[in-house]
């Protein structure tokens, strides 16, 4: 899942397969189409059609050795509800997983619960010497992921938003919290009302912590660009170790700035 957003413009693709310069084939959606997003087999055919390499898999050795560990372990962890009437029970075995002939009570948890495995999307922010900002994501998703699954990195405001008046965002973390509340667009709109920048991507993430609760092993961070200001704000909740670089033209190398865990009051939303 990939996204890259210039100015109004925005452009994404999802559920890429065998390709790695997918932030490539954004870019390729951003300049030859009309469209904002393209997904699976299709998108894969568009890179190609464009030049753009397509492998016969991306599989390593370590990638097939974890996989077979994984399946070796019952499949676990994986992203299945444990309480939703499956057979078998995903909390012990492999799939593939079927309804129970059984009727199921309706009374099944919906409460926020932490993602098994790691995340690694990188997103970034670029300004050009005439003022005009980019923001990017790139991700190869969830270990363990159900095939097909989706995270923030393909959605507009999810991991990355730009506008060249007003700033950019960009975030990493919870893929799938994050789609459903769009942090990145939440900062957006918070500094385009005229919230100072760290105010804006504070209280975009003590949003998320106030519908989901707190201490329920969320991660997830986002970093923003005040185009009017030059100011950085970044925010990080959860149980981790976050932090971001920048570096301008003034700079021989990045400085890396380590934000500590913001613990956003019960009370703010």
């Amino acid at each position: 899942m990939h996204s890259l957003r210039k100015g109004p413009m925005r452009s994404h693709v999802a559920n890429l397969r065998r390709v790695r310069d997918a932030i490539k084939t954004a870019r390729a959606v951003l300049e030859k189409t009309h469209h904002s997003i393209l997904a699976g087999e299709e998108a894969t055919a568009f890179a190609s059609q464009f030049g753009i390499k397509v492998y016969d898999t991306l599989a390593t050795d370590e990638s097939k050795r974890e996989s077979q560990e994984w399946k070796s372990n019952n499949c676990q962890p994986n992203f299945w509800k444990k309480d939703a009437g499956l057979v078998p029970d995903p909390a012990t075995h492999c799939g593939p997983y079927h309804n129970h002939k059984v009727s199921v009570s309706k009374s099944h948890s919906n409460q926020y619960q932490s993602q098994p495995g790691g995340h690694d999307t990188i997103s970034m922010i670029a300004v050009d010497g005439k003022n005009s900002i980019v923001a990017g994501s790139s991700t190869n998703g969830l270990k363990y992921k159900i095939p097909g699954r989706v995270g923030d990195a393909a959605v507009p405001g999810g991991s990355a938003y730009a506008d060249s008046k007003i700033g950019a965002c960009a975030a990493t973390g919870d893929g799938d919290t994050h789609l459903r509340f769009l942090p990145c667009f939440h900062v957006y709109m918070n500094m385009r009302n005229g919230m100072h920048v760290q105010q804006a991507t504070d209280d975009a993430m003590a949003r998320i912590v106030s519908v989901i609760g707190h201490d329920t092993g969320f991660q997830g961070a986002v970093v923003a660009f005040d185009a009017r200001t030059r100011e950085i704000g970044a925010t990080s909740v959860g149980n981790w170790n976050f932090s971001y670089s920048y570096q301008d033209q003034s700079m021989l190398k990045p400085k890396v700035i380590l934000v500590d865990a913001f613990h956003p009051q019960k009370s703010e939303h």
